[in-house]
C-alpha cells in the first residue's frame, strides 16, 4: 500500500469522524478504529480484485454512508464526555487565564495593603467566567446535538440570572460571615442580573441560526455530492 492509498483510506475515516462533536481523544480513537476497520477492508478488496483504485472505491461503498455514519457516532459518545470537551476547549483556557491574569496582581495588592483575609475576592471573578462558559457551552452543544433547540437555552438563561448574586453572597459570606448583611446587599444585584439571560437568549439565538445554516449547507454538499 503506497501513501496515496493511506491517504485516501484518512479521508474516507476523516469525512465520518471530522463533523462529530466529542472529545479530542474519543475522536482520535474514533479515527484509530476506523482507520483500522478500513485498511483491513481495503487489505480484503486489493487481494480480491488485484487494483487499488478499484479496491479504494469497494471499501468506500462498503464503509456505507458518510453522513449515516457520521451519526451513529454522534448517537454513541456518553453525555460524560462533554465535561472533557469542555475542559479541552477554548472556554476553559480563557477560564484559567482569566484566573491567573486576575489573580495574581490581585493578590500582590492584598498582600501590600494588609488585605489578605479578603482572599475570598481573588476567585470571584474567575468562578464567574467559569461558570458563564460553561453555561455557554452547556447551551451551544444543546443547541446543536439535539432538536430541542430552546430547552437548554432557557435552562442556561434561568442559571445566568443567579450566577452573579450566587457569587456575589458566597463571597460576602466568606468575607464578614454575615448571612443577614450578605442577603441584603444581594438582593440589590438581581434587577441588574435580568440582563444575562437576555444574553443568554441572544446567544442562543445566534447558535440556532449558525447551526441550520451549516447544517444546511452540509445537506446542500452531500446532495450535490
Amino acid at each position: 500500500m503506497n501513501e496515496s492509498t493511506q491517504a485516501q483510506l484518512r479521508i474516507i475515516v476523516e469525512r465520518v469522524v471530522r463533523p462529530v462533536r466529542t472529545s479530542m481523544s474519543r475522536k482520535r480513537k474514533m479515527q484509530e478504529e476506523l482507520l483500522a476497520h478500513v485498511t483491513a477492508v481495503f487489505e480484503e478488496e486489493a487481494a480480491r480484485l488485484h487494483d487499488e483504485q478499484a479496491a479504494l472505491e469497494r471499501t468506500a461503498q462498503r464503509f456505507g454512508n458518510p453522513t449515516e455514519l457520521t451519526g451513529q457516532l454522534q448517537q454513541s459518545v456518553p453525555t460524560s464526555d462533554f465535561l472533557q470537551r469542555f475542559l479541552e476547549g477554548v472556554a476553559f483556557r480563557c477560564a484559567v487565564l482569566t484566573f491567573i491574569f486576575s489573580t495574581v496582581p490581585m493578590l500582590f495588592a492584598f498582600f501590600l495593603q494588609g488585605r489578605m483575609s479578603e482572599w475570598p475576592a481573588l476567585f470571584y471573578f474567575p468562578t464567574l467566567m467559569f461558570c458563564f462558559l460553561f453555561l455557554v457551552e452547556w447551551m451551544r452543544r444543546g443547541l446543536t446535538a439535539t432538536g430541542r433547540l430552546w430547552r437548554r437555552c432557557i435552562v442556561a438563561a434561568a442559571a445566568s440570572w443567579f450566577l452573579i448574586p450566587c457569587a456575589t453572597f458566597g463571597l460576602l459570606l466568606a468575607i464578614s460571615g454575615n448571612v443577614r448583611s450578605s442577603l441584603t446587599d444581594v438582593l440589590s444585584l438581581l434587577p441588574l442580573s435580568s440582563l444575562a439571560p437576555v444574553i443568554f437568549l441572544l446567544l442562543g439565538y445566534g447558535f440556532t441560526v449558525e447551526f441550520r445554516r451549516r447544517r444546511a449547507s452540509g445537506a446542500w454538499v452531500s446532495t450535490s455530492g
